[in-house]
């Protein structure tokens, strides 16, 4: 299914939620919504699974204005499946029960098997473990065979081994039935590895759009590189500053540099160094580790992204 997002809006009072959000996804496409806590992601996923109203623009299903109220799509015509932040699990139905809530009349032992929940069929939620009942309210999102999977921070509340376990469900699933879906996290690991593109939202606007490595090489602006992974600033010479990833950029030991090493940690199979460098942290990947106060040069390649400064785009 194709979904189209145009100029949505949303208030809170005062508050606005969201901000003139407009997105184009495409059949099958795995979409990313990546963003702070509070930049809006949550409710434009209930916006488009149809639980409330945006006060303005439109969501497009297939062409059919989903919110237009001469036409008003409820959410049960939708073809949709949502895994909740909260899981939103019945506490009174089984397992099983819970998908043949969903999909009545059909057999739901192939999708209890498919998420190794067939010997745990008669147990209440109350009974599972963290990864089993985010298994079951992922099954419950694919009963009824949607046309769209939308997911709420589905791997947030899960400890690091679990996490990566269903990340790898996740992607193994979208590949399989090419379901269009539409994944919103604050993780930038969860948004890079999952997703086929990502849009980068903040304060209820969309910043940038683009492949996984292009809003982590390319970031429009200062808040999408923060974003979207560690980064470094350093000004350049336009006005501008570079966004330097740690491999981006090059550490060598010499008694003549105006760097000195601050830290260092091993982590993920590579040394994270720490540096001071005019008057702020650097921080760069290396293969060795190196000690407190050495001095080192460091050096980038000038064809390294750069984004407009703190004090925005130089004039002219």
């Amino acid at each position: 299914m194709r979904v189209e997002i145009r100029g949505l809006s949303k208030r809170y009072g005062r508050r606005t939620v969201l901000d003139g959000v407009s997105l184009s996804i495409e059949p099958g496409e795995f979409l990313a919504i990546l963003g702070p806590s509070g930049a809006g992601k949550s409710t434009l996923l209930s916006a488009v699974a149809g639980l409330l109203a945006p006060d303005a623009g439109r969501i497009d299903l297939d062409g059919l204005i989903a919110n237009d109220p001469a036409i008003r799509i409820p959410p049960s015509s939708r073809k949709v499946g949502m895994v909740f932040q909260n899981l939103a699990l019945w506490p009174h139905l089984s397992v099983e029960k819970h998908l043949s809530f969903v999909a009545p009349g059909e057999d739901p032992t192939p999708l209890l098997a498919r998420f190794g929940l067939g010997p745990l069929r008669k147990a209440l939620p109350a009974q599972l473990s963290g990864g089993e009942a985010q298994r079951l309210a992922l099954a419950r999102a694919l009963a009824g065979n949607p046309r769209i999977l939308l997911l709420d921070e589905p791997l947030g509340s899960l400890d690091r081994p679990l996490r990566d376990r269903l990340a790898q469900e996740i992607a193994s699933l979208h590949a399989s039935s090419g379901t269009t879906t539409i994944l919103v996290t604050h993780d930038y690991d969860e948004a890079l590895r999952l997703s086929g593109r990502v849009a980068v939202l903040a304060e209820g606007r969309v910043e940038q759009v683009g492949s996984p490595e292009e809003v982590y090489r390319r970031p429009a602006t200062r808040r999408v590189a923060e974003l979207t992974g560690p980064v470094s600033f350093v000004p350049a010479p336009d006005g501008r500053e570079y966004a330097l990833r740690p491999d981006e950029i090059r550490l060598v030991e010499s008694g003549e540099g105006e760097a000195e090493v601050a830290a260092a940690r091993f982590a993920s199979g590579r040394w994270r160094i720490q540096v001071r460098f005019r008057g702020t942290l650097l921080e760069a990947d290396s293969p060795v580790a190196m000690r407190f106060g050495v001095r080192v040069a460091v050096s980038w390649s000038e064809a390294c992204s750069r984004v407009p400064g703190r004090e925005g785009p130089p004039g002219g």
